[in-house]
């Protein structure tokens, strides 16, 4: 997960905690996991019908990673 997220183990361990909450991050609400015909995982939000391969909270454990790079 650190190297999915651009964290460096060896570099940034003060950062390693971001990606451990990412692995146990729960999906919010209206979004479940699915898979595709392929048996490729996505997630799909029920109230927007919107749908993507990552995470839906993989946006803010990068913008936690970044704003921790700069002191945060």
């Amino acid at each position: 997960m650190c190297e999915y997220l651009g964290i460096r183990v060896l570099s940034e361990p003060n950062m390693v905690w971001i990606a451990a909450d990412a692995l146990k991050a729960p999906l919010p609400v209206s979004w479940t996991a699915q898979r595709d015909a392929s048996g490729r995982t996505f997630f799909f939000n029920h109230l927007t019908n919107q749908s993507r391969l990552e995470h839906p909270l993989d946006p803010h454990f990068r913008k936690l990673r970044d704003k921790y790079r700069q002191g945060g």
